[in-house]
């Protein structure tokens, strides 16, 4: 979070079956290792500084048994593993550190579940226990985890798509915004860095919702071929859409209106961002 340190991490979800795979924190100035390796039995998936920058968390899909997803949360400073391995997660969906990087929050589909199962469990970041049970919610896809770990992005599975999106609060279950219904069927969604809006992405527009009250904040801003990937500013006030239709677009976050004329480009735009970012992609 200080851009002092960054961490790298071998594997990929599509090559797990590969063989073991690592991860490592390097100074950011000097380009010198400041842990060893950090070894794993599968390829790494995620990694994810807590927001102190003294602990790592990294996700690895394990050979055996095979499939299975594990975290584990390391020292940052020394590459010294804080907790055993965090088991009993199978394919995840998202991670997050608290706020005060003293827990650690999974929402995952459980183990050979129906689509549309999720579990949610919050995990000491010192010792690997689970703090409560784990919570296991049916009939719902999960979008995206807030960056407080507090906050879930849902839509209820109701036989129809796109189905009704809310948000839950993490640890009740229990919805704390209204209802609401996009028109078109909606491919990724995300929270602003500080939780008070959302963006949900169709095939080819974007379009922010307030969180308290589930209520649009525009119409929907188009693009005209695939969008590739979506990302707010750290101060939540601006959005940033890349397409394949070879342009890139900003939005004031609060109105939903673009701020300047499509940025053009004479390929298609895979990625953009501002200088500190949130960040989720349509891949």
């Amino acid at each position: 979070p200080d851009s002092r340190r960054f961490v790298l991490a071998s594997g990929s979800a599509k090559s797990w079956l590969a063989g073991p795979g690592e991860a490592r924190i390097w100074d950011a100035v000097t380009a010198a290792p400041v842990t060893p390796p950090l070894p794993h039995s599968g390829a790494v998936e995620n990694v994810l500084f807590s927001p102190d920058g003294r602990r790592l968390l990294t996700v690895e899909r394990s050979l055996e048994p095979a499939g299975e997803t594990r975290a584990r949360v390391w020292n940052a400073e020394t590459g010294e593993p804080l907790t055993p391995a965090l088991i009993g997660l199978a394919s995840r969906r998202f991670d997050r550190f608290s706020p005060d990087g003293q827990r650690v929050i999974t929402v995952t589909t459980g183990v050979n579940p129906p689509e549309d199962q999720i579990e949610v469990r919050v995990w000491d970041a010192t010792t690997g226990e689970t703090v409560h049970p784990a919570q296991v919610y049916a009939g719902v896809w999960a979008y995206d985890l807030s960056h407080d770990g507090q906050r879930l992005l849902v839509e209820l599975n109701e036989g129809v798509r796109p189905g009704p999106f809310l948000v839950w609060d993490v640890r009740t279950g229990q919805p704390i915004s209204p209802r609401w219904r996009p028109r078109e069927q909606i491919l990724g969604g995300g929270f602003s860095p500080d939780s008070s809006r959302i963006i949900v992405t169709a095939r080819k527009s974007l379009q922010v919702w307030d969180t308290a009250s589930g209520t649009p904040l525009s119409a929907p801003v188009k693009h005209r071929n695939q969008i590739r990937q979506v990302r707010f500013s750290a101060d939540s006030q601006r959005v940033i859409s890349t397409s394949v239709d070879e342009t890139a677009r900003v939005l004031d976050a609060a109105l939903g209106e673009l701020v300047c004329p499509p940025l053009l480009h004479d390929f298609a735009a895979h990625s953009g961002s501002f200088t500190c970012l949130s960040t989720y992609s349509m891949d």
